[in-house]
């Protein structure tokens, strides 16, 4: 059962509509709203999303389905990372779980940037805000990844509203061939693509870390509201292939 803690922010809707809290969310912690009763919930849930501002399009549509079956777990990322230009990198995520295996397993994480940033050695803060973190092999047409190119490169650090916000993916530990979307590389542009590693790796093991991190079950009918710009997020692996589907809203700066 998910319960209110430093990160999240647990509200039951009993039979109250979406629509009447917005002004109650927090962007300094993860927002669910859970006991969600309502027939129109996923109407009321494009609505609610599209009220914080403008949303990224899919095909002309302000969200994104995923239906998948994958067993791999999501490293903890931000969206919007190959974005280069940061009116366009989303600020607020919003998630509506339609379907969602019930077990111990999947579970979604999310990591807050400013304990990460309280972490992180001074040395390594130093790399983040002068050196780009480039990205090799980053399309997912093979065709495009040619001898370890840089498909793009950019700063890990910014700083928006008066505090600091990351924009990077986290490397997983191992990659297996079901991860074959991660298989890019990354390295800071004056730094060996071996000594990037460690240092990117120390980062992954600070934001993994339960100061920094919480990882929570979900279940059908929730919404969660995620602000980009102040939290990581990704997901455990399944040990089987479980079908799931859940839509995402990505409202831009």
């Amino acid at each position: 059962m998910l319960k209110n803690n430093k990160y999240l922010k647990i509200t039951n809707l009993h039979n109250s509509s979406i629509l009447d809290y917005k002004k109650k969310i927090l962007n300094n912690k993860v927002n669910i709203f859970v006991n969600n009763k309502k027939k129109n919930i996923f109407k009321e849930f494009i609505k609610f999303s599209k009220s914080f501002g403008t949303e990224l399009k899919y095909n002309k549509k302000p969200y994104y389905k995923f239906t998948e079956t994958t067993q791999r777990p999501i490293g903890l990322h931000t969206d919007g990372v190959s974005c280069l230009q940061h009116k366009k990198i989303p600020k607020l995520i919003f998630f509506y779980v339609k379907k969602w295996p019930e077990n111990a397993e999947g579970f979604f994480q999310v990591s807050s940037m400013k304990k990460i940033i309280s972490k992180i050695p001074k040395k390594y803060m130093k790399i983040l805000k002068e050196q780009n973190l480039q990205y090799l092999n980053y399309f997912s047409d093979p065709k495009k990844n040619l001898n370890n190119q840089i498909s793009f490169q950019k700063k890990c650090l910014r700083k928006v509203n008066n505090h600091l916000a990351m924009d990077m993916f986290l490397p997983l530990k191992t990659i297996n061939k079901d991860h074959s979307r991660w298989k890019y590389q990354m390295k800071f542009e004056n730094i060996t693509q071996k000594n990037s590693k460690k240092i990117l790796s120390k980062i992954r093991s600070i934001a993994e870390n339960k100061d920094c991190n919480i990882k929570f079950p979900l279940s059908n009918e929730i919404v969660m509201v995620i602000n980009n710009e102040r939290f990581f997020h990704g997901r455990e692996k399944f040990s089987k292939q479980v079908k799931r589907t859940l839509y995402r809203v990505q409202i831009l700066n």
